[in-house]
């Protein structure tokens, strides 16, 4: 089993409520469901090397069964260290243009700043405006 592992279900007890844990830790209980009869053979107990096997394998035993699994293990780690390495690149690339990113949204603030500070100018100049018209007005 895999390092960290905190329960395997397989669900191969095909009857009853209780699923047992492979690692004898938690046992699961089935709440509205049931099992399923079907003619597809996904796990034969009976013969398990041939229920393994791919169709057409002529030499398939229980050292074929390993290789297969070393090989089919080796492809999904080199396909694991690859999207690694290719989200390590993109990690690389989002951290190149940070700095620039930073440096826009300080230009932003300081544009917003400005925009501020000529409403605000803009506010006062009508204030004045107005009280002078009202001046006027009572003369």
């Amino acid at each position: 089993y895999e390092f960290g592992l905190q329960g395997y279900w397989s669900f191969d007890e095909c009857s009853g409520w209780r699923v047992r844990d492979k690692l004898g830790r938690r046992d699961a209980t089935l709440h509205g469901s049931r099992w399923a009869h079907s003619d597809l053979a996904v796990f034969s107990f009976k013969d398990k090397d041939k229920a393994l096997c791919p169709p057409g394998a002529e030499h398939c035993n229980a050292e074929f069964l390993e290789k297969s699994k070393d090989k089919l293990n080796t492809e999904y780690w080199q396909r694991s260290i690859e999207i690694l390495e290719e989200q390590t690149n993109i990690n690389k690339r989002v951290s190149d243009q940070l700095p620039k990113v930073q440096a826009l949204l300080e230009a932003v603030k300081m544009l917003e700043l400005r925009d501020w500070r000529r409403g605000e100018t803009v506010r006062k100049i009508n204030e004045g405006n107005i009280n002078t018209t009202v001046l006027l007005e009572a003369m």
